[in-house]
């Protein structure tokens, strides 16, 4: 069911199955002459139903309707090759469009980039298959490349009579881009900011300390203007830069428990310390985390690690395609 949040803007629920995101908040943007919609779900059947019924109920024409990515993520980026018509444009950041043709393109290459990656963590090679088979990047990502409109910070687009500002805030993803429309100063921001789960951050090769870019992206965001936020998962609120407050010390404090782990166990790898960490999961232990779970918990362990040294507070020892870490 689509649900009118302002004047010509609708949101349409999306399902994710079996994920712990639950929902992806697809937004759709009416005018007269032109529309747009605003991420679209997994490249999956429950996906694209939904989808399509919130076309309909909307009376979207698609012939006159572009699209836009707020990142590369297949929850985000799944299904827009089957919406997307000869006359529609499809916006996505320059960083994201690169590693999403990626994906698309050289699947065996992109394997082998993620195998490696989890090699460097110390993750035995069983984890990795498991979170592998279980990983929607590798089953779930749009089937065809497309020719997209590739955005940078403060490029403008329009949708009718709307203009929209886009926002470059690099962390999630390399080219993760948010949404501004000036004048009512409404703000979609994708997964930069979400308020009642904590937007996951992990290296990328684009983007090695993807945390400190992620802190300095929550600041950019608080320099706005922002009447009304829309994200793309769960509920939305009102208080963006009390959230973004609460982002910043999380992170703040889940920096100084890995730290403080490091210190107590040196030369420690990145699975040994993500086992260590707290973690608001339903899961006994780490050794029962979920497989999707324990591969995003690994990420997010390694950009604080990565974090740490890059603020010269830990070092980084590569021993046998291993990263070890130790406090100076």
């Amino acid at each position: 069911m689509a649900v009118k949040l302002a004047e010509g803007i609708y949101s349409v629920s999306i399902p994710l199955p079996n994920n712990p995101l639950r929902n992806l908040n697809s937004y759709f943007i009416k005018t007269p002459s032109r529309n747009m919609i605003i991420d679209t779900g997994f490249n999956l059947p429950q996906c694209k139903e939904a989808l399509q019924a919130g076309i309909e109920e909307l009376d979207i024409d698609l012939s006159i309707t572009d699209f836009f990515l707020t990142h590369l993520h297949a929850d985000h980026s799944g299904l827009v090759d089957q919406f997307a018509t000869g006359q529609s444009k499809v916006y996505i950041g320059v960083e994201d469009a690169d590693f999403l043709r990626f994906i698309i393109n050289d699947k065996p290459g992109f394997y082998d980039l993620t195998k490696n990656r989890f090699k460097a963590y110390g993750v035995p090679e069983a984890v990795f298959n498991e979170a592998v088979a279980a990983n929607p990047a590798f089953h779930n990502t749009m089937n065809h490349d497309l020719p997209f409109i590739e955005c940078r910070d403060n490029d403008e687009i329009t949708v009718g009579d709307l203009s929209f500002r886009c926002i470059h805030t690099p962390g999630h993803t390399p080219g993760h881009l948010c949404l501004y429309q000036p004048d009512t100063q409404y703000l979609f921001c994708g997964d930069h900011v979400l308020f009642d789960i904590t937007p996951n951050i992990t290296p990328w090769p684009a983007l090695p300390d993807a945390l400190g870019a992620y802190l300095s992206s929550l600041r950019k965001i608080s320099a706005y203007k922002i009447e009304r936020t829309f994200a793309a998962h769960r509920e939305n609120r009102s208080d963006i830069l009390l959230r973004i407050q609460e982002l910043l010390d999380h992170h703040e404090n889940r920096l100084n428990e890995l730290y403080q782990i490091v210190n107590d166990r040196p030369m420690i790898d990145t699975y040994q310390a993500a086992a260590l960490l707290k973690w608001s999961i339903r899961a006994v232990d780490w050794e029962s985390f979920p497989a999707t779970q324990k591969f995003f918990a690994l990420g997010e362990t390694d950009a604080h690690l990565i974090h740490l040294e890059q603020i010269g507070k830990i070092s980084c020892y590569h021993q046998g395609g291993i990263n070890r870490y130790s406090v100076k």
